[in-house]
């Protein structure tokens, strides 16, 4: 195995399906060991080191694979490509995926950062864009969640001793930093129509921080 094990059931019958990178190949098997029935997957990778996502849009499933070459899959349960796409992601991605919805499947995308502390979009009509962060800010953890209430989901990302909070449109909702460098964990706990909570760990410095919409820390962290 060269990255961790992805665990599906899709209609939660508990009928399970495991997926597990190894290398350029990809193990799609049963609980007891066989082969998924049906399962045909086309696709050619190089070396995978990140775990298949799944994701659900409408009524239709999709498996998200990518390599290290920056080429990258959406399939369908049994393997086959559902959107297909020309250009390769063009940097490493170091953030798993996240679903945007839009008010159409080719409108919806998922998000992530590479290396180079770009937002890679991927759309489901099949188009790959990337823009740099505000600021051109380092970050290493990324995530969507609507901290001002118009209904759009607005970026957050964790650099070494910064958490920002800006909108799609570029206006920076809050900025907190940190005394020590963190290089933690952030982790979204979204609440009621979208909104909600920001944790952040800080290893070296032995903190946790629970963050309210506005940026402020929530009493007792």
């Amino acid at each position: 195995a060269t990255a961790g094990m992805t665990l599906l059931d899709y209609d939660r019958r508990k009928e399970y399906r495991v997926f597990i990178p190894c290398g350029n190949t990809l193990v799609a098997q049963q609980l007891n060991g066989k082969a998924i029935d049906g399962w045909k997957m086309k696709a050619r990778l190089e070396y995978m080191d990140q775990p298949l996502q799944y994701f659900k849009l409408g009524d239709k499933d999709f498996l998200l694979l990518l390599d290290t070459a920056g080429s990258v899959h959406l399939m369908d349960r049994k393997g086959k490509d559902r959107v297909v796409f020309d250009d390769g992601l063009g940097a490493h991605i170091t953030t798993p995926f996240i679903k945007e919805e839009g008010q159409t499947i080719e409108q919806s995308r998922l998000l992530s950062l590479d290396n180079q502390s770009r937002i890679v979009s991927l759309y489901f009509d099949g188009r790959v864009q990337s823009e740099a962060l505000p600021k051109n800010a380092e970050a290493f953890a990324f995530g969507l969640q609507d901290l001002n209430a118009d209904l759009s989901p607005d970026y957050v990302y964790l650099s070494a001793n910064e958490l920002q909070a800006v909108s799609q449109d570029g206006l920076s909702l809050f900025t907190h930093r940190f005394k020590d460098a963190t290089h933690g964990m952030m982790q979204l706990f979204p609440m009621s129509e979208g909104r909600g909570k920001l944790g952040i760990v800080c290893p070296q410095a032995n903190e946790v921080y629970l963050f309210s919409e506005d940026g402020s820390v929530t009493d007792g962290f």
